[in-house]
């Protein structure tokens, strides 16, 4: 079964099943395979509670549910949840601030490492670009088997490396990460770098991908990995608008949603797109991503991740 809606449905149903008959281990089984696919298919915010479940489990019991078995270790799924936690507004400081020294005792105890992707993310800046690629090396020449890490990597340089004026690796990725995307909504972050890309570069394939990307920034993922799409969608469905195409019809923007027209889609992006960067700054207790959001609906001149 491919990663999903219908997945995330089936180990959800599991979990349920598992909780009705009591059983514990086949409940951490069930939840250990729904945060992989809440995780994997778009929905990491659906991977929160169970982790949270899984984790008390094994402090509980760690003979019977050890902090490092062998089939979805907690302690590594911890980098994909501490990721997940900061990107949702309604998580507070003091929450991250407890899952972080939390994250910090457990990794020392078992003698982890504390480096992640993260790390690169906050790299990741204009003024810091060949520190950022050089960290990113064995990425960009292949050398992953998998496809999350290269994709996600790919989506976080794609506007730098153009606005650094490497359009020749740029215009490489641009072709690589529309296929590499696919239908996973997990590379929402991505898909948005992309149509930023493509609507700068004048590509009519932009406006292809932002129809097909659409549904996702409004559902699924975390908040601040849909504002990068949000702000893709508002320049290409802007350029329609201004191109005298706002009162055509669209389909709807998500599942079971009514036709609409460029004109009011654009409205809603930059509205769902305003409305997040206000939630975050309420709740970072300042004004730097609102005043980053709106600058880059305004113009694409910088593009530093995270927000």
């Amino acid at each position: 079964m491919p990663e999903g809606d219908e997945r995330i449905r089936a180990y959800a149903e599991a979990v349920q099943i598992a909780d009705q008959l009591q059983d514990l281990e086949a409940g951490f089984l069930a939840r250990e395979d729904l945060i992989q696919s809440a995780v994997f298919g778009g929905r990491p915010d659906l991977a929160l509670v169970p982790f949270a479940w899984c984790l008390a489990q094994s402090d509980a019991d760690p003979k019977r549910f050890p902090a490092d078995r062998a089939r979805l270790n907690p302690l590594w799924i911890y980098k994909w949840i501490i990721e997940q936690a900061a990107e949702h507004p309604e998580i507070s400081r003091d929450k991250l601030e407890e899952l972080l020294e939390d994250m910090s005792r457990r990794y020392s105890s078992h003698g982890g490492s504390l480096r992640s992707i993260s790390k690169l993310r906050a790299q990741l800046s204009l003024g810091r670009l060949r520190e950022a690629r050089a960290t990113a090396k064995r990425i960009f020449e292949g050398k992953l088997s998998c496809t999350e890490v290269p994709t996600v990597t790919y989506g976080s340089f794609i506007v730098p490396l153009w606005l650094g004026g490497q359009s020749e690796d740029a215009s490489r990725l641009g072709l690589q990460l529309p296929r590499l995307i696919g239908k996973n909504r997990a590379f929402t972050m991505a898909a948005g770098a992309t149509l930023v890309y493509l609507h700068k570069k004048g590509s009519k394939k932009a406006l292809k991908l932002a129809k097909k990307y659409a549904g996702w920034a409004l559902t699924g993922d975390t908040p601040l990995r849909r504002l990068p799409l949000l702000i893709g969608l508002v320049h290409v469905f802007r350029r329609q608008c201004d191109s005298g195409y706002a009162e055509e019809q669209l389909a709807g923007l998500a599942k079971d949603e009514t036709p609409t027209t460029y004109r009011k889609a654009l409205s809603r992006f930059e509205h769902e797109a305003l409305s997040l960067a206000v939630a975050f700054d309420r709740r970072n207790g300042h004004s730097r991503v609102g005043e980053n959001v709106r600058a880059r609906l305004d113009r694409v001149s910088s593009w530093g991740w995270p927000f």
